[in-house]
């Protein structure tokens, strides 16, 4: 447009009576003869505006009514006092547009769409708004049409909730821009971090600082800081209560501030004033408790409560101050709650369960006394299956934890449910209990279970932040970087600033050996959050592990220039880890940094020894698999051993049975079998299956396998059961078995390569050509994806394109393939020297050639060198029971 404004002294403007009166006023102070250049461009910045303000009346002329009423919308949210007064609305909404049946539901639209980017309202317009087009009601119907954040995150809390600060209080006749950038400091700085929310508070001093609440809370944080400012600070909050004594957030912060200053003396004062006036403001009772308590005055204070329990028939609010209490004054008081008389004792001991689990120290056995004392019959049977499965939670009883979390699924998915709560409650308790039935089945490992609620929680709420993050972390515990990138990514989409979803990409990328992508992830990270260490260490972690040492210590050297504190040792000790030749060194000073760090708790970060821990786990790992790599089976098995006694970590969790399966140490893998798993155990029969199988020994395999299914019912899908196939050569019943383990996967949302590898030689050895050509164009095809991606998993790729090359009849094709697998990198998580798997698909290509003999020397060979692997032995005894 060119005009420029600022000549004129105005802003951006469509009336042409103030364009003209702003054009006079600066002709005044130019003088053509004396600077004709400026007279010029204030003649020219006069003729464009007053241009542009004709261009607007003739594009005013073509408006629709909606468009006006559009206009007449937007001139009220510009005009702050406007704004704030619900009447102006009830004009507005009031208008023949509105009412139009035909035009109606199009200025409706309009409007949602210009709230979503104006939405500071204070309450009592949204209640208009809500009056008007029944907002909660259509609560469904709106998120359909518009984004369920702007829904449930603005215009619900805008109606039920009072704005966290008041709009009235501003000063009459005040910028709604100024206005608007204060709120939005104010709520910044109040929902963070202690460092961060003076700063942010601060910015207020740009502008005309004017908002009574703003000035609160620069008090307050001021004297936290205990600057050289804190003496005044504390002498304008004072100044500022007694200018608003009816406000009693000012007043709350007023005597928050009081005791950050340790003025405990003159908040016992002011809260006993206050207190004879009202006696039922528990905010005072918690201030006048604390501050006792402070004093010392430790009867005193009990009697403060004490009185209030006398007055209160049901002073479920005193279970709150009672968490600031010394423990003899809340037991006294927990005791004199416990025994109030009441017709309905089951909500007096509820709200007490509640305190005990939620106060803090280990209040679990208290809680479960009063838990004695509920009945499931006569209390709310939600209520109660909440309390049940948060005391079990807390003893760490998962079996009881799932059990009660069942029943409050089943509620709310009831029709009761629907009738006593909205939408949005019944969502938002689905969420959080399906994140919480998918942590407990994950801690009782309990994968099937786990699988189930992500499938559940993700079709339900594709779009829940809280369900991704929550998913995200399961997939990532259970290693399946996979699915956590690509949730990840579904997050993305939504919201490509989505902090939570660019750092779950660069660990998922990472995990998956995607290191461009990890690094990429990491670097958008940092960009996002450039005074925060983890996007930072994130690129860091790529750089250790691709040995680029000198761009590792120029972000080293960035991240000491903003001031970003980061333990030095562990990322140095992490680029050690991921260089071969440096392990043992980055092991043995991971060690002594790990007893140090131990040995003095007390001065250090409690924090770090987990990272620390984690670590050196890692770095255990590494040296594990280098010894089993170097055939060390024997120091392998120590290691093992001693990393589980050093970071108590549990047997069966470490990797010592197939290190001992790994080197045909079958006494020693019988041994653990025995030690850390009940003889009579499901678990343990499959586990002795698969040890007689490596053993080579079949029918004992056999019998124990159908115990198995004899006494527990183990599902046919097991993949046990394909082992047992093989060894009766049944090819029918294993291309059946794989059919259904494809749909299952597919349905789950789970990975389908190795199934159709498996049905594709199934299919041709049964001789069904075009058939086994399908499912072998389809593995190929994600094999390839999967290689072109990038993966540390490449060799058991290219082993799955050298067999379906083979299926296909290119036999040529799939030995220049097997020559390339055997110089290709291993995998990083092979404990082995040489492609194991390399044998088992080099075995499978000579069946398809029908070279059974030597099939079954391959099979043989692989048998003795990776007894672990039972896929040799069953595959050979395929052979012999086909008779070929």
């Amino acid at each position: 447009m060119g005009i420029k404004w600022g000549l004129l002294k105005i802003e951006l403007t469509k009336d042409v009576s103030e364009i003209t009166k702003a054009y006079r006023a600066e002709l005044r102070k130019t003088n053509p003869e004396d600077d004709p250049e400026g007279f010029k461009e204030l003649r020219a910045a006069y003729e464009a505006a007053l241009e542009y303000a004709k261009e607007d009346e003739e594009e005013n002329d073509n408006k629709t009514g909606i468009d006006r009423w559009i206009d007449s919308v937007e001139h009220i949210y510009k005009d702050f006092e406007k704004r704030i007064d619900e009447n102006c609305w009830k004009d507005l909404l009031a208008d023949s547009v509105c009412e139009s049946i035909e035009d109606g539901e199009t200025a409706f639209e309009r409007l949602m769409t210009f709230l979503m980017d104006n939405f500071r309202l204070p309450q009592n317009v949204w209640k208009v708004l809500d009056a008007r087009f029944d907002l909660q009601a259509r609560h469904d119907e709106l998120c359909e049409k518009w984004p369920s954040e702007f829904i449930d995150y603005v215009i619900v809390p805008g109606i039920n909730n009072k704005e966290l600060i008041p709009y009235y209080m501003f000063d009459p006749g005040k910028n709604a821009d100024e206005c608007d950038q204060l709120i939005s400091l104010y709520c910044n700085a109040f929902s963070e971090s202690d460092d961060n929310a003076l700063d942010i508070i601060k910015k207020a001093d740009g502008l005309s600082e004017s908002h009574p609440y703003i000035k609160a809370l620069k008090n307050y944080l001021i004297v936290q800081a205990k600057g050289a400012e804190s003496e005044k600070a504390l002498a304008d909050q004072e100044k500022l209560y007694h200018s608003f004594l009816e406000d009693n957030c000012i007043r709350d912060r007023y005597i928050a501030t009081l005791i950050l200053n340790k003025d405990y003396a003159k908040c016992e004062a002011l809260c006993k004033e206050i207190r004879a006036e009202n006696k039922g403001d528990f905010s005072i009772i918690s201030s006048l408790s604390e501050a006792l308590v402070q004093q010392n005055k430790l009867e005193e204070a009990y009697d403060v409560i004490h009185d209030e329990v006398k007055l209160k028939e049901q002073p479920i609010e005193i279970l709150a101050v009672l968490q600031k209490m010394k423990s003899d004054i809340s037991d006294k008081i927990l005791e004199d709650i416990s025994v109030v008389k009441n017709d309905n004792n089951n909500e007096y001991y509820k709200n007490l369960v509640w305190y005990a689990l939620s106060s803090s120290g280990d209040n679990y056995d208290k809680a479960r006394e009063f838990a004695k004392h509920l009945d499931a019959d006569t209390m709310d049977q939600f209520d109660y299956n909440y309390l049940m499965s948060a005391l079990y939670s807390e003893s760490k009883e998962y079996d009881k934890v799932v059990e009660y979390n069942e029943k409050i699924i089943e509620y709310i998915k009831s029709n009761k449910a629907v009738e006593c709560m909205d939408e949005t409650e019944r969502k938002n308790r689905l969420v959080n209990i399906y994140c919480n039935q998918l942590m407990n089945y994950s801690l009782m490992k309990d994968m099937t279970q786990t699988e189930k609620y992500i499938n559940l929680a993700i079709s339900e709420f594709p779009d829940n932040d809280t369900i991704q993050i929550c998913v995200i972390k399961a997939k990532m515990k259970m290693e399946d970087y996979e699915g956590a990138r690509h949730v990840s990514e579904m997050m993305l989409k939504t919201n490509g600033l989505n902090i939570i979803g660019w750092y779950y990409l660069s660990v998922s990328a990472y995990g998956m050996w995607d290191d461009k992508t990890a690094f990429e992830a990491g670097f958008k990270l940092a960009q996002l959050l450039p005074n925060q260490p983890e996007g930072y260490i994130l690129q860091l972690r790529v750089l250790a592990r691709n040995n680029a040492l000198e761009r590792f210590e120029e972000t080293i050297a960035y991240i000491k220039d903003i001031q970003i504190e980061i333990k030095d040792e562990l990322l140095y000790f992490d680029t050690l880890l991921h260089e071969k030749d440096n392990l043992q060194k980055a092991f043995d000073e991971y060690l002594v940094l790990y007893d140090k760090i131990r040995d003095n708790l007390d001065s250090e970060d409690p924090f770090y020894i987990d990272e620390l821990k984690s670590k050196l786990l890692e770095c255990f790992d590494e040296k594990i698999k280098m010894l089993r790599r170097q055939g060390e089976g024997v120091e392998a098995a120590k290691e093992c051993k001693r990393c589980c006694e050093l970071l108590n970590v549990k047997l069966e969790d470490s990797p010592i049975l197939s290190i001992y399966k790994q080197f045909s140490m079958w006494e020693e893998a019988d041994a653990v079998i025995d030690l850390v798993i009940d003889s009579n155990d499901p678990e343990s029969l499959y586990q002795r299956a698969l040890l007689e199988l490596s053993k080579g020994n079949g029918p004992k395999a056999q019998e124990l396998y159908s115990r198995i299914i004899t006494e527990y019912g183990l599902d046919k899908n097991d993949i046990l059961h394909t082992h047992f196939m093989r060894l009766k050569g049944d090819l029918k019943a294993q291309k059946d078995f794989w059919k259904k383990k494809i749909k299952v996967l597919k349905k789950n949302d789970g990975d389908t390569l190795n199934a159709y590898v498996h049905l594709a030689f199934v299919s041709k050895c049964l001789g069904e050509r075009l058939a086994s050509a399908k499912y072998a164009k389809l593995a190929i095809k994600m094999s390839e994806r999967r290689i072109a991606n990038g993966t540390d998993y490449e060799p058991l790729y290219r082993n799955n394109l050298m067999l379906m090359d083979a299926i296909l009849g290119n036999y040529e094709l799939a030995e220049t393939e097997l020559i390339k697998l055997r110089n290709c990198q291993l995998c990083g998580m092979c404990e082995y020297s040489e492609c194991k798997d390399s044998y088992i698909f080099e075995g499978l290509i000579e069946v398809l050639k029908h070279n059974y003999d030597k099939a079954r020397e391959i099979f043989q060979y692989g048998q003795k060198r990776w007894p672990d692997d039972v896929d040799f032995y069953c595959y050979e005894c395929e052979i012999n029971s086909m008779g070929v």
